[in-house]
């Protein structure tokens, strides 16, 4: 059975109050990002498979070596520079 085209609630907190976040997202077609409006979680759906994720995780990478940006931010400064994007809704 193929998954759902929209998540019925936050992978994080459960709450069913997301909106969509980003249509696209790289190396996996058909997936869109969304965030949740109670934790801000920003999260991928449908879920990668475990070699999507690795292909994504190294794509990336590589992407933020390019540009020069830090590799490991903290959850919390994440989640801060999520809020300050631009919503698609």
């Amino acid at each position: 059975m193929p998954a759902p085209k929209r998540p019925y609630s936050c992978p994080s907190c459960t709450s069913e109050k997301i909106s969509l976040f980003h249509d696209k997202v790289w190396t996996m077609p058909g997936s869109s990002a969304y965030r949740c409006n109670n934790c801000q979680a920003a999260f991928i759906y449908p879920m990668f498979t475990p070699e999507q994720e690795k292909i994504f995780i190294k794509i990336t990478t590589n992407m933020l070596k390019i540009e020069g940006l830090p590799l490991h931010v903290t959850r919390k400064s994440f989640i801060e520079k999520v809020r300050l994007l631009p919503r698609n809704d």
